[in-house]
């Protein structure tokens, strides 16, 4: 972030950078006195494990298209003839609950991924 003593603005970088690292930029801002012009550098934490959530993300919705075409097929069985119905309940059952449970877990995954997003991320404040 860089303050002055009329204004404040991001500086925003493009990637993570690390210790050993080190970046340029100009930015303008403007200011009364140029004296108070300085420069923070704010970072909020460690972003290995973004990388994970969205992989974990990805095959919890890999595993959602799966659960949904084989409901789609059992939903389809209803036409043959040798599927007692009792069975087509069963099997419908059985595909719905697992399905229901896995859209819980990508709802679940997906919030806690954008509230580490909000946190590596906020509206910065001085």
């Amino acid at each position: 972030m860089l303050y002055s003593d009329i204004e404040q603005k991001p500086l925003w970088l493009t990637h993570v950078f690390h210790s050993d690292e080190c970046f340029g930029a100009v930015e303008k801002i403007r200011a009364n006195d140029p004296d108070s012009i300085e420069a923070k550098l704010v970072s909020y934490g460690d972003y290995s494990i973004i990388k994970e959530m969205e992989i974990k993300i990805e095959d919890l919705k890999n595993l959602q298209d799966q659960q949904q075409e084989e409901l789609k097929e059992v939903s389809s069985s209803t036409f043959q003839v040798n599927v007692n119905h009792q069975e087509y309940i069963d099997a419908m059952r059985e595909k719905s609950d697992a399905l229901w449970i896995t859209q819980k877990q990508l709802q679940q995954e997906t919030a806690k991924y954008y509230e580490i997003i909000r946190y590596l991320h906020p509206s910065v404040e001085p």
